[in-house]
């Protein structure tokens, strides 16, 4: 539905524009952190546990 607030996989903060990754919705603003991240950035190893765990999830659910 246009405009439903969903929570953020990420920040967990609820937004109404999101992409869906892996059966969960990511904001516009943690994909775009992502995307920039540099693989030298601490958060990259941040976002790199998170995804997996998602990945995870997501198989499980299969």
């Amino acid at each position: 539905m246009v405009g439903e607030l969903v929570e953020c996989g990420i920040c967990r903060i609820n937004h109404c524009r999101n992409i869906q990754l892996l059966d969960t919705p990511i904001c516009e603003k943690c994909e775009k952190e992502v995307v920039k991240v540099s693989c030298e950035d601490i958060k990259y190893e941040f976002y790199n546990i998170l995804f997996k765990k998602l990945w995870r999830e997501y198989l499980i659910k299969m």
